[in-house]
C-alpha cells in the first residue's frame, strides 16, 4: 500500500500499524520483515517513520477480538489514535487489509467520526496467486502488473457534518 501511496506522489512520513499481541509467530514474523524496510526511520531511500500501534486490554497485549472487551479496546486504540493524528493536523491513509475484520469495521466506524474529506480510505486487493506467493514475508513489493490495486473505499465523514457526533466519539463505544 505503501509502494502505490508514493507511486502516486502522496507525501508519506509516518506509518502507524495498529496490531494484536506479538505472541503469535506469524504476526512476530510478519512485524519483524515491515520493520527491516524502515530502517534507520527510512522507507525507499525517504524518510519514513514505522510506528507499531497494539492494542491493549487492562494494560496487556489482546491476543483477538473474542467479545465486547476486545471490541472496546481495539475501538479506544484506532479511535485515539485517529484522534490524536487529526489534531495535529495530519491528512490520514487509512489502509484496511489484512488482520482482523472486526480491526477493519471498528476503524471504518472511528474514520467515519472522526475524519474528513481530505483523508483517504483504501483495500488492498491482492490476487489470491500473490497472496501465496507473498505468504510469510517473501515478497514484500509487488506492482500493478501482478493485479495487486490499491482500491479507494468511500468514505462519508460524518463527523465533519455533524460536529456533534465527534464529541460522542470521545465515549465509549458503548455510548
Amino acid at each position: 500500500a505503501l509502494d502505490a501511496l508514493l507511486a502516486q506522489h502522496e507525501e508519506i512520513s509516518e506509518v502507524y500499524l495498529v496490531h494484536l499481541t506479538l505472541d503469535d509467530p506469524r504476526t512476530r514474523q510478519a512485524l519483524s520483515r515491515l520493520q527491516q524496510e524502515f530502517f534507520d526511520d527510512r522507507y525507499a531511500g525517504r524518510r519514513c517513520r514505522l510506528r507499531r500501534v497494539p492494542i491493549l486490554l487492562a494494560g496487556a497485549p489482546l491476543d483477538d477480538i473474542r467479545d465486547e472487551r476486545g471490541a472496546e479496546a481495539t475501538w479506544q486504540t484506532v479511535r485515539n489514535l485517529i484522534a490524536d493524528l487529526k489534531a495535529d493536523g495530519r491528512r490520514l491513509h487509512l489502509c484496511l487489509s489484512g488482520g482482523r475484520r472486526m480491526m477493519a469495521l471498528l476503524a471504518m466506524s472511528a474514520a467515519a467520526l472522526l475524519c474528513d474529506h481530505q483523508d483517504r480510505i483504501w483495500h488492498m486487493y491482492t490476487p489470491d496467486e500473490v497472496r501465496r506467493r507473498a505468504s510469510g514475508g517473501a515478497v514484500m513489493h509487488v506492482t500493478p502488473a501482478e493485479g495487486v490495486q490499491l482500491i479507494q473505499t468511500p468514505l462519508v465523514p460524518w463527523g465533519a457534518y455533524f460536529p456533534a457526533l465527534r464529541t460522542l466519539a470521545q465515549t465509549s463505544m458503548q455510548a
